[in-house]
């Protein structure tokens, strides 16, 4: 209560303290009758009051606007927490986001500088094994002929663009049918042995055709240092001096067997070519 009342206005103070000390003196003064002592009393009573009661609609008045400027506070507290924690989160996302972006880069880089070393692991141990194993590609092989005679060479081409011919060995087998056009013999076997042949190059070896009738088989197994592959070329004579060598699709592997027939799909041959 005490300080309820210090916290009225000084003006507010003095005058009712005024009032009070006036209406007391005047209670003890002489002369005064008991009515006059009577009415003295009440008014520093109604003084007393009324300074009790302003102090108590001011604190009241206190406590109102108190709680209104702590309700504001609170207020401004929560939307500032609000904004905050929203600009907290979304920062937080992005951040995560960044984060995950960076991180798919990383991989993706991680990726690409493996791939890009396995690429090259690759390269190297491909150019080191065309380096010392040569082609790992059949090579072509061709019987050569000049105008109306029979082929006289048997020739390798090496397609491959990078590496030699390594050690390249050629088995031949040429044989023909018997009279009956049923029987089959072979004329002669012969093993070739070629020198390196270059990338993009090619090598000869003189071979002879023994067979003396117009149409004679001449199958071939061939071993390098890191393949082994077959194939047919089949001499075709019209019975006028004119010869066509036909060489025939090469495969990898050995010859499955002493074919005497040339398989039907390896039969693009018509006699038509021969010129």
């Amino acid at each position: 209560m005490k300080s309820t009342l210090f916290a009225l206005s000084p003006w507010t103070l003095i005058l009712g303290i005024t009032i009070i000390v006036i209406s007391v003196v005047e209670v003890f003064s002489q002369g005064k009758t008991t009515r006059d002592r009577i009415f003295k009393s009440l008014t520093a009573v109604f003084a007393i009051a009324l300074l009790i009661v302003q102090a108590a609609s001011n604190k009241r008045e206190a406590d109102v606007s108190q709680s209104k400027l702590n309700a504001a506070l609170e207020a401004q507290k929560q939307q500032i927490t609000s904004e905050l924690t929203g600009a907290f989160n979304a920062g937080t996302s992005q951040a995560i986001v960044a984060a995950g972006q960076e991180a798919d880069k990383t991989r993706k880089a991680a990726n690409d500088q493996t791939q890009s070393i396995q690429s090259q692991a690759n390269d190297e141990g491909k150019a080191l094994a065309d380096a010392t194993l040569g082609s790992d590609i059949c090579p072509t092989i061709m019987a050569s002929s000049m105008g109306n005679k029979r082929p006289f060479d048997l020739s390798v081409y090496n397609s491959n663009k990078v590496a030699n011919i390594y050690d390249l060995v050629l088995y031949v087998d040429e044989g023909e049918r018997g009279a009956d056009s049923k029987s089959f013999h072979d004329v002669q076997q012969r093993t070739l042995r070629y020198p390196t042949v270059p990338p993009g190059s090619g090598s000869s070896l003189p071979f002879e055709f023994l067979s003396q009738k117009n149409t004679s088989y001449l199958q071939f197994s061939l071993s390098t240092r890191r393949k082994i592959c077959s194939g047919q070329i089949v001499l075709h004579g019209d019975g006028q001096g004119w010869w066509h060598a036909e060489a025939y699709p090469i495969h990898e592997g050995p010859l499955a067997g002493h074919n005497t027939e040339v398989p039907a799909e390896d039969k693009p041959w018509n006699p038509s070519m021969i010129h």
